[in-house]
């Protein structure tokens, strides 16, 4: 379980103007100067995890630092969120994404100094919170459209974001054909379940292999 949302915003943020002065606080004098010194190697670190950006996006907001539980962070990023679309509904808080970027690319810089200008602009938490859960929703529309996919099927952990999932919903529901888990969760589970499946098919294969080998032993005994 990664335990610091403030690293991720560390390193999601580190080379993006305004972000240092919400960070630097979170972070005593020796830790500043070895995170520094790691994000300023070349290559830079990577990562293609949403779940990170959500644990960055919470951290950046002020909501949690460090985790005691799996999730924690995103879950309260989730329940601002829902604080704002409970009393605004879902259609009045606009994105983050520029439309005519995002069918070919995943701008994550765009994302976050847009966040990091309403921060700063005094906008409110959940209102924030909000706008990051539709940016993504609109951010999966506009590339389904660019690449011309209607079915899509949705699974990972961030799945389990119910705010998140009524928004796809809400944005998609009309004009694509959405798949979520029913009987297993998205989470990480599934990954062994895979492995299952996979072992099980692959012993089915086996046993098709054998099977023939040894019907045609017997056929050359005759």
């Amino acid at each position: 379980m990664p335990r610091e949302p403030r690293i991720s915003a560390l390193s999601i943020c580190w080379e993006i103007e305004g972000a240092q002065a919400l960070l630097r606080e979170k972070f005593i004098e020796q830790e500043w100067k070895l995170y520094s010194k790691l994000l300023a190697k070349d290559p830079p670190l990577q990562t293609s995890s949403l779940g990170r950006i959500f644990d960055a996006v919470a951290s950046l907001l002020g909501i949690l630092d460090i985790q005691t539980y799996e999730g924690e962070a995103a879950m309260r990023l989730e329940a601002a969120a829902k604080r704002y679309f409970r009393t605004s509904g879902l259609d009045n808080v606009g994105s983050y994404f520029d439309q005519s970027l995002i069918a070919s690319e995943i701008p994550t810089h765009v994302l976050i100094n847009g966040l990091i200008k309403d921060h700063q602009a005094g906008k409110s938490t959940e209102y924030i919170a909000a706008k990051f859960h539709a940016s993504l929703a609109i951010l999966i529309k506009a590339v389904a459209k660019g690449l011309n996919i209607k079915k899509l099927a949705f699974s990972g952990g961030v799945f389990q974001n119910g705010i998140l999932v009524d928004l796809i919903h809400h944005h998609m529901g009309q004009d694509f054909e959405l798949f979520f888990h029913q009987e297993l969760s998205p989470n990480d589970e599934n990954i062994s379940f895979g492995q299952l499946v996979c072992y099980q098919i692959d012993q089915r294969k086996q046993a098709i292999t054998n099977n023939k080998t040894n019907d045609h032993v017997l056929s050359d005994s005759r």
